[in-house]
């Protein structure tokens, strides 16, 4: 196992604040999901806005990933299919281009998401 240090950064936040970041967001992404909602990108970067993640940022969705990756594997879902633009209220172009790399079907992309919420909610759904 290796330690890391307060000298170690993750774009450019030290590695404590990121950590700390990350465990935020995996609340935030838990929260949604138990509320059966989504979230924006913009009330994704909310947790790290006094480090300067902005919510089109390759940091935010580092961040995304970390925070997600463990609850994806508890739950074998995909919690990033809660996260959405703004705009939309549907998922940006890079999630559906990783769900085709996951081989989803993307003749659909409504539906695809769709399906992919309901099976987030329904993991995170009060017994």
């Amino acid at each position: 196992m290796s330690v890391r240090t307060d000298k170690s950064c993750r774009f450019g936040i030290p590695q404590l604040e990121w950590d700390s970041m990350v465990l935020c967001a995996r609340d935030l992404l838990q929260a949604a999901a138990q509320d059966r909602r989504t979230i924006t990108y913009g009330e994704l970067s909310a947790v790290a806005t006094e480090l300067r993640l902005s919510a089109r940022s390759a940091g935010l969705m580092a961040l995304l990933d970390e925070a997600a990756r463990p609850l994806d594997e508890c739950t074998g879902t995909i919690m990033a299919t809660l996260v959405v633009r703004k705009d939309t209220g549907r998922p940006g172009e890079g999630y559906f281009a990783w769900m085709s790399g996951q081989g989803k079907d993307l003749i659909d992309h409504e539906a695809l998401w769709r399906t992919e919420a309901e099976r987030v909610w329904a993991a995170f759904a009060a017994d």
